[in-house]
């Protein structure tokens, strides 16, 4: 062993030397974790993550006022046959079998359960694998192989529903576990499918839980899990309400020509009380009719990008149901604008680490989006706030918000 040195007498003046050359290291460093910082910051100029928005949040012309409701849907409609059954096939665009393999066995999933997986897949040459699952292969997944196959499913095309689970919290699965929720069976069937994710319960598989349930339990699933918060905004017009930037934001969209006359009819009167005009009848005629609905169990399964796309045209059209029109509009049609520039009418964006859309919604004002989340009939139209939209659709690595805005007709 090195035998150890006795201390050395330190020169006179080194420790102030030493001081000063800690501060120089000091500020350098200082310096490059700004410069990392103000890059990170430019490179996500979308909307960095945790903080709040630009766009709107001091710049936006008017006074709003924000109450938080919760809206359900029509008794009507909570009925054992609108508790969606048809479970959604794995679309693997790009596969073939041995793939398929591969990603099973990366995924840790049994040999067993491999080859039953195997036998309800259908491969085309060079066009990929779909695989149809059973509620059998729905319930034997392990909850993190589960977890790992959806994120992997929810970047690629035709796995639309894999991007929008049902997210619950600890309330709704109180409910649901309660003596007034599910029967003993329902309880262990939603234990089995249900993935647990930070604070939320997540359930990928609903339509399998809807097949599985007895009439009793559908209702009861139905009535627990189908009421979302949303708000009411309200345009807050006083007696020196300056209409017109007011008027100039909300004409940024489609909308009625009498968008000026109803501003000026509620504006009050010098001495009068405040007016509190919902924004509701600020939105373009599409956005009005949709709403705080709920889809109608017969329609198609209309989504974000059916929402957000039908937005901009005159007539409302399903091809946007399709995830290639969605992705072949947004491309040819809209151009990135910086945050702090959007205005109403304009798309919000959440993009993956390749660029792929994961979700659309169209920019209200403020921290505010008119959002559909998810093509299920519990999902609702309605405003959220961006920081909602980050619970929902940012737990995948690498995803950000962008805005865009539509080029004018013509350009391309």
């Amino acid at each position: 062993m090195a035998r150890k040195q006795p201390p050395q007498p330190r020169k006179k003046g080194t420790g102030f030397v030493w001081f000063l050359f800690g501060l120089l290291v000091g500020i350098g460093a200082y310096s490059i974790i700004v410069a990392a910082r103000g890059t990170r910051c430019d490179k996500a100029s979308e909307v960095s993550e945790g903080a709040r928005p630009p766009p709107g949040a001091t710049m936006w012309p008017g006074e709003l006022s924000k109450v938080k409701i919760r809206i359900a849907p029509a008794k009507e409609f909570m009925l054992p046959q609108y508790c969606p059954p048809n479970i959604q096939p794995w679309v693997l665009e790009g596969f073939d079998k041995a793939m398929v393999v591969d990603l099973l066995h990366r995924l840790l999933v049994p040999p067993e359960l491999v080859q039953e997986i195997l036998s309800v897949t259908e491969c085309e040459t060079n066009k990929g694998c779909v695989v149809k699952p059973t509620t059998a292969i729905l319930l034997s997944l392990e909850p993190l192989t589960k977890k790992l196959l959806y994120r992997r499913l929810a970047r690629m095309p035709g796995n639309d529903e894999k991007r929008t689970p049902l997210r619950l919290r600890s309330p709704e699965v109180e409910r649901l576990l309660g003596s007034d929720g599910l029967s003993l069976y329902g309880r262990e069937l939603f234990n089995k499918l249900v993935v647990h994710q930070d604070e939320f319960h997540i359930l990928w598989d609903s339509e399998a839980l809807c097949q599985l349930l007895p009439d009793e339990d559908k209702v009861r699933f139905l009535q627990i899990v189908s009421p979302v918060d949303t708000y009411l905004v309200k345009l807050v017009m006083r007696p020196d309400t300056d209409i017109e930037p007011i008027y100039r934001y909300w004409a940024g969209g489609p909308r009625t020509k009498s968008l000026r006359s109803l501003l000026e009819g509620a504006k009050p009167k010098p001495g009068e009380k405040p007016i509190y005009l919902d924004i509701v009848h600020l939105f373009s005629p599409f956005l009005r009719g949709l709403a705080y609905t709920y889809p109608d169990p017969d329609d198609p399964p209309r989504n974000c990008h059916w929402t957000t796309f039908n937005f901009y045209e005159d007539q409302p059209s399903d091809r946007f149901l399709d995830p290639r029109e969605a992705q072949a509009e947004h491309l040819a049609r809209f151009e990135r604008i910086r945050a702090e520039e959007a205005r109403y009418g304009d798309m919000v964006a959440v993009l993956d680490d390749e660029g792929y859309v994961v979700h659309t919604a169209i920019y209200l004002v403020d921290d505010l989006v008119f959002t559909k989340n998810g093509k299920a009939i519990f999902a609702p139209w309605m405003v959220a706030t961006f920081d909602e939209l980050r619970v929902v659709y940012m737990d995948m690595p690498g995803s950000y918000i962008a805005f865009y805005r539509r080029k004018p007709v013509g350009a391309r």
